[in-house]
């Protein structure tokens, strides 16, 4: 699911629905310019946009450990509740790159938000390994992932993050950073009716004989929601695909055109 996140300056709701996406996630914090408003709220989810909740004021502050967490924890549920969005899960921010050593303090952090606001509902963002040792231990519920900090990790490990962050674009005249949702439920508000399943991923190999519309009639998903998973997967597109798109998107090759053979996408089966 194509999504963008933002801080102080937020794009119109209008915008954001123009540009496609699903979801937007939004700030709690100590600072209310970039916060998530209840008027704010009302505005995405009357469009029809769905909403994930953030959880950063320092961006180390999860060192902070149990009682930071704590205490983070019940300020994001006051703004989830004052937003009119309660039960929100919640991404609490390690947003730098953290070491093996800092881990207790992290660990120690989300039993404190836990504590408040229910495991089920304690998300994190940040690289691959911290979520990745929060994870083993069964910390977090949710985990939001950055390629900083994360080498090749997320390509190689097996390891599907709910969201996963990737390249930065201009939004209503308002620098975001993209966003996919990986799973079907992901953090959102409204969450799924149907309970979280596992995302099947894989490579699909173009033989000649389908077009990206094809594929995404195959897959269920957007077009710009493949080339988007596909770049955060692969990075650069490779020459046959990357001459595909140009020729579509320059209009000098029609839409329903077949993507030539050996172009490879990374898709959601």
């Amino acid at each position: 699911m194509p999504g963008a996140d933002y801080a102080w300056s937020k794009p119109s709701v209008s915008a954001l629905k123009s540009a496609g996406e699903v979801f937007v996630a939004q700030y709690d914090s100590l600072d209310q310019a970039k916060n998530l408003t209840p008027a704010r709220a009302h505005d995405l989810l009357a469009a029809g946009i769905k909403i994930v909740l953030v959880y950063e004021y320092g961006a180390q502050d999860m060192l902070k450990g149990r009682s930071g967490g704590e205490l983070n924890a019940q300020h994001a549920d006051n703004t989830a509740r004052a937003c009119h969005v309660p039960g929100i899960p919640v991404y609490f921010a390690a947003d730098w790159d953290a070491t093996p050593q800092q881990q207790g303090l992290i660990d120690d952090y989300l039993r404190g938000c836990a504590t408040v606001i229910g495991l089920k509902r304690v998300g994190m963002y940040g690289g691959y390994w911290p979520l990745s040792r929060a994870r083993a231990a069964g910390l977090a519920t949710y985990f939001w992932g950055t390629p900083a900090w994360s080498g090749a990790m997320w390509s190689t490990s097996g390891f599907v993050p709910d969201i996963m962050q990737g390249a930065m674009a201009t939004i209503g005249g308002v620098q975001c950073d993209l966003d996919a949702g990986l799973h079907e439920n992901y953090g959102q508000y409204p969450l799924a009716a149907t309970p979280p399943s596992p995302a099947t991923w894989g490579d699909w190999i173009s033989k000649g004989h389908s077009s990206l519309l094809d594929i995404s009639k195959a897959t269920g998903m957007g077009c710009s929601t493949i080339l988007r998973a596909t770049v955060q997967k692969y990075g650069p597109f490779d020459d046959v695909t990357a001459a595909y798109i140009n020729g579509v998107f320059g209009g000098t090759t029609p839409p329903s055109a077949k993507i030539p053979s050996g172009a490879r996408l990374w898709v959601r089966r």
